[in-house]
């Protein structure tokens, strides 16, 4: 079961709620290297990173990464409300 308690960012949420939030979760394991969610694709979920790390990638010659993600970082958010799309995936590091 995925415990949001023991991150940061959801450490001033009540854990009532949390419990709430948290049974709509469904945890996944992903290999290194592999592409978790790509923008410019309609996106169906929200993701919290519970352990390891989230590379966002610029696709294109050499995929430069932008940015780490860690432990209680999350994505997908702005996908899921606003269905935007643009040039960057998000593969596990």
């Amino acid at each position: 079961m995925v415990q949001l308690k023991t991150l940061p960012s959801f450490a001033s949420i009540p854990e009532a709620e949390l419990e709430q939030i948290e049974r709509f979760l469904l945890p996944e394991t992903h290999d290194s290297g592999a592409v978790i969610f790509r923008q410019g694709r309609e996106a169906d979920a929200f993701y919290i990173v519970m352990s390891g790390e989230v590379a966002i990638v610029k696709e294109g010659r050499g995929g430069k990464t932008l940015q780490v993600l860690e432990a209680g970082d999350f994505f997908g958010e702005m996908g899921v409300v606003e269905r935007r799309g643009g040039q960057e995936r998000r593969r596990r590091r």
